[in-house]
């Protein structure tokens, strides 16, 4: 709408201009075509310039580079326009106004001005091509700017001549016009007006516009300040606790980071909650979140400018404290953590009821052993480490990251090292334990026990390297080399006539929750009854879940069966034969060691004996250490026994010798 307003204002105004021209050319069309010659004579002014230019640029021509060949065919081509376009507009009726004007003989110059622009292009395109040389070239192009310059001095008195005609001719020009624009615009003057008010409504309009896209503006500001505050709030999440809005372990590494880098002493006290699972499972989350606001409130309260303050998951906290430069600092750091312990451990109140608590704090200084240069990380883990040796110890106290520690931690590594090395080269072996039948003493199976066949220092224990292969998560594996060679060798002794009835070989959680498993056992050939896993009760309880269930099911329909290993040390043995329902349990040996001085365990033993025969369930009897044992079990209905009486865990060699030889009924 508004283009077309302003195109019809212009359409008005044109035709107040085209109607004074028409007017003019109506009045005195022989002057008219008197003055179509004189434009020529007016331009010619600028061929004078164009000419001197042209001039001024060839006398200045001092290199022929491309620039300079570039500016002097345009000014060429400028200079071209005019006689061009004068011989075009050339007719009798101009020519006859020329001869009035005395300027006939301008024709013949713009012949001889087109002639010379197309030496000078020529001689141009010869340069280009080669053909001329650079004097050459300049010095006939002077003369030509000579020629085309003196034309146009040459006209210098014509135009005068017709300059003041000119003056005339525009007097009565000008006085037609302005009584023709007067007519016309008495004419249109409601019209444009109307649409110049049509064009201020549009104004308006704009205005409005203008005014509503300022308001966008200032939304689209207003949203920017939103999208700031947003993206300030969740930097301000990802560094900090959404509970307590303590700073996270990531602002923690960052603050750590950046005080190493400074060189800065410091001590890391790690501390953990005691107990704080007990009063989730027992008061709900609330009471555990509350205990967890409660301790963030206490360390805020309790430190100052010295101490950062960290919640880094769980139960767990974090304080970073700066230290003097000084040596004189641990008893400081002692009678902190000190401080910790006790203000911590303060029983807390909760919707009426008192909670007892305590807790435990790992402690580690950078400078603390000798010759230790620790980042941020290992500060962390050594905390950590502290912490746990904290609880180990009993709780509610504190521990430090000492060189004995460190001493301890780098045994355990040099351990985890080997028990690798040891897996790649397949050390892990099994040694055999004998079962017999009670009172028969006839051989009913074999127990596997790992054993770690070192390159160095001989057989190794399990004790000495199953805790730190827990903490390593390869028991699973351990497990498997064990059984592979447990079942080979077993598949051995039958192509011997060496009639062993089962094998037993003990199963971790973490292998029996391998979905892996049941492939594995598929590769071998077991029979219904030959093999026996044996599964501690209290690893069951605490972790059985639906998918160890079903490879247990599993399991049972391969024809293996179950044996809950060291019964009667767990909390709920009789549970774990009612849920899990085993072929066989056996029974602990610390009930079996003084059982023959010890009434009380020999009454304890003979129940435990009676609830397998209850649920119909073979009993063994570990740890026979004398005939007294053997005597009292079969007596009690015991099915088997198992123990150093008849045989020490022994190597693959000496069983097949033990057996053969039947050097157990010596001892029988």
């Amino acid at each position: 709408m508004q283009n077309k307003n302003y195109n019809t204002v212009k359409r008005r105004l044109s035709i107040v201009t085209i109607v004074t021209i028409v007017t003019g050319i109506l009045g005195i069309l022989s002057i008219l075509e008197v003055a179509r010659g004189v434009r020529f004579h007016e331009s010619n002014i600028q061929h004078l310039a164009l000419t001197s230019r042209l001039k001024d640029k060839v006398d200045s021509l001092h290199s022929h580079s491309t620039k300079d060949i570039n500016e002097v065919r345009q000014l060429l081509e400028q200079i071209r326009i005019e006689p061009a376009a004068c011989l075009n507009s050339m007719n009798d009726v101009l020519v006859v106004g020329l001869k009035m004007l005395g300027t006939i003989g301008i024709r013949d110059i713009c012949k001889e001005d087109l002639r010379q622009l197309d030496m000078a292009t020529a001689y141009l395109k010869r340069y280009e091509m080669n053909v001329l040389d650079w004097d050459s070239f300049i010095l006939e192009f002077d003369k030509i700017t000579t020629v085309l310059h003196q034309h146009s001095l040459d006209f210098r008195p014509p135009v005068s001549r017709t300059l003041n005609f000119l003056l005339l001719v525009a007097g009565i020009m000008i006085l037609l016009k302005a009584f023709t624009v007067t007519l016309v615009s008495m004419y249109s003057s409601r019209s444009i007006m109307r649409h110049f008010n049509s064009l201020l409504g549009m104004e308006n309009q704009l205005r409005v516009k203008n005014d509503e896209l300022n308001l966008s503006i200032n939304e689209l500001e207003l949203q920017k300040t939103e999208l700031e505050v947003a993206q300030q709030l969740a930097e301000h999440n990802s560094l900090h606790d959404s509970l307590t809005e303590l700073p996270n372990r990531r602002y923690l590494e960052n603050t750590i980071s950046s005080y190493l880098n400074d060189d800065k002493e410091l001590a890391i006290y790690h501390i953990g909650i005691d107990g704080l699972k007990q009063i989730n499972d027992t008061k709900g989350h609330n009471a555990g979140d509350h205990v967890l606001c409660h301790t963030a409130t206490e360390l805020k309260r309790i430190s100052d400018e010295k101490h950062f303050i960290s919640r880094v998951g769980g139960d767990e906290f974090v304080v970073v404290q700066l230290l003097e430069s000084d040596s004189s600092h641990y008893k400081s750091i002692e009678q902190f953590a000190a401080f910790l312990v006790d203000t911590l451990g303060k029983p807390i109140s909760y919707r009426g009821f008192s909670s007892r608590m305590s807790v435990s704090v790992g402690i580690a200084v950078r400078d603390r052993i000798t010759g230790l240069d620790m980042d941020y990380s290992s500060m962390l883990i050594n905390a950590d480490l502290a912490l746990y040796r904290s609880k180990t110890n009993g709780r509610n106290g504190y521990a430090f990251y000492d060189a004995k520690l460190h001493a301890e931690m780098a045994g355990k590594k040099e351990i985890a090292d080997q028990i690798q090395s040891g897996l790649t080269r397949s050390e892990f072996i099994p040694y055999f334990q004998p079962q017999f039948a009670s009172g028969s003493f006839q051989l009913t199976g074999v127990e596997a026990l790992v054993r770690w066949q070192h390159p160095t220092r001989g057989t190794v224990f399990p004790d000495e390297f199953l805790p730190v292969a827990e903490e390593m998560g390869v028991i699973g594996e351990i497990d498997q080399q064990v059984f592979e060679k447990a079942f080979e060798y077993f598949e051995s002794w039958q192509s011997m006539g060496i009639k062993v009835p089962r094998l037993s070989v003990n199963v971790s959680y973490k292998r029996l929750t391998d979905q892996s498993l049941l492939n594995q056992l598929e590769k071998f050939d077991i029979g219904k009854g030959q093999l026996s896993f044996e599964i501690l009760e209290t690893t069951l309880l605490d972790n059985t879940d639906n998918a160890s269930r079903v490879i247990l099911e599993s399991l049972t329909e391969m024809g293996i069966e179950l044996e809950l290993d060291d019964f009667g040390s767990g909390h709920a043995s009789i549970l774990a034969l009612l849920e899990l329902k085993p072929d066989r349990f056996k029974i602990d040996r610390q009930l079996i060691s003084n059982m023959h001085e010890s009434a009380s365990q020999k009454a304890l033993v003979r129940s435990i004996i009676d609830i397998g025969k209850s649920l119909d369930l073979e009993v063994i009897a570990e740890g026979i250490e004398c005939i007294e044992h053997a005597k009292m079990l079969e007596e009690m209905g015991c099915n088997m026994l198992q123990g150093y009486y008849f045989s020490k865990p022994i190597s693959n060699e000496h069983f097949i010798e033990f057996v053969t030889q039947k050097k157990w009924l010596d001892a029988a």
